[in-house]
C-alpha cells in the first residue's frame, strides 16, 4: 500500500529545509537466521517494513531524495500504523539533539564527578531540565509564525522579561537586517535576543542559531537578569 503524506524536514548538513511530499509503503517481511547462528535461534524472524521515498517535486537541485527503509515489530496492517511508526522515527533527530546538548557541546554531563547514584540522576535531571528551555527557544525561532502569540512568560519570569527588554536595545544590530523582527513579549522575540547573546550574528541570510547557541545565550541572559536584579535592590536600598 502506498499514499503520500507530507513532512517538514529540518535543514541539516547538505540538506536544505522542505516540506517533502514522501509516498510510504509496507509489508510483512521474513528474515534469515545468519550463518553462524546458535541452533537454539529461531529459523527466522518477521518484522514489519516501512519504506518512505521522497517525490521527485520535492527534491531541492543538486540533493538526493530522502529515502527511510524501516524495520519494526510494532503492528503495521494499516496506512495510520504505518505513519505511527514513521512519525517516532522522525523525532530521532530531536532525540540526538538533546543528548548532544547534555554533552560535551553543551551541558558536559559526561564529567560529571560525584559518585553517589542519587546525585548523579539530580544533575542529569536538572540538565535536562536547562536543555528544554534551550529546546523550546529553538522551536520558538525555528517556527516563528506559529509562536508569535505565545507570549515570552510561558516561559521568563516578569522580571526576565524587564530585562530583555533593556537587553534588546544592546543586541539589536544598526542595520534594519539586524533588528529583532518579532513582536515583543512573544517568545520568538526573546528567543532571538537569547540568540544574539550567544554570539548568532543576527542575519536571517545565514544559518539558524543551534541548540548550543542557546545555551550559551541563556548563561549570558540569566546572568544579565542577576545582574539587572542586584542593581535595582541597590537602588531601592
Amino acid at each position: 500500500m502506498s499514499t503520500d503524506p507530507e513532512f517538514h524536514l529540518p535543514a541539516s548538513h547538505g540538506r536544505k529545509a522542505r516540506t517533502a511530499k514522501m509516498e510510504v509503503r509496507f509489508a510483512e517481511v521474513c528474515l534469515e537466521r545468519p550463518a553462524g547462528s546458535p541452533k537454539s535461534a529461531d529459523a527466522n524472524i518477521v518484522y514489519n517494513c516501512i519504506k518512505v521515498s521522497e517525490a521527485q517535486g520535492t527534491v531541492p537541485e543538486g540533493e538526493d531524495p530522502i529515502e527511510w527503509v524501516l524495520l519494526t515489530n510494532h503492528e503495521v496492517s494499516n496506512m495510520e500504523q504505518a505513519l505511527q511508526c514513521v512519525s517516532w522515527y522522525r523525532c530521532r533527530w530531536f532525540i540526538e539533539e538533546l543528548f548532544r546538548l547534555l554533552k560535551k557541546k553543551g551541558f558536559m554531563i559526561e564529567d560529571i564527578q560525584l559518585e553517589d547514584t542519587t546525585s548523579v540522576e539530580k544533575n542529569i535531571l536538572f540538565s535536562a531540565y536547562a536543555a528544554l528551555y534551550c529546546i523550546s527557544l529553538k522551536h520558538a525561532f525555528d517556527l516563528a509564525d506559529k509562536y508569535q502569540a505565545v507570549p515570552a512568560s510561558i516561559m521568563f519570569s516578569k522580571n526576565d522579561i524587564e530585562a530583555a527588554k533593556l537587553l534588546s536595545t544592546m543586541v539589536n544590530g544598526r542595520t534594519l537586517k539586524q533588528k529583532n523582527p518579532f513582536k515583543e513579549g512573544s517568545l520568538p522575540w526573546i528567543a532571538w535576543i537569547v540568540a544574539r547573546l550567544g554570539a548568532w550574528s543576527g542575519y536571517s541570510s545565514q544559518s539558524r542559531p543551534g541548540y548550543t547557541t542557546f545555551k550559551t545565550g541563556l548563561d549570558n541572559f540569566f546572568c544579565k537578569c542577576e545582574m539587572l536584579r542586584i542593581v535595582k535592590d541597590m537602588y531601592k536600598g
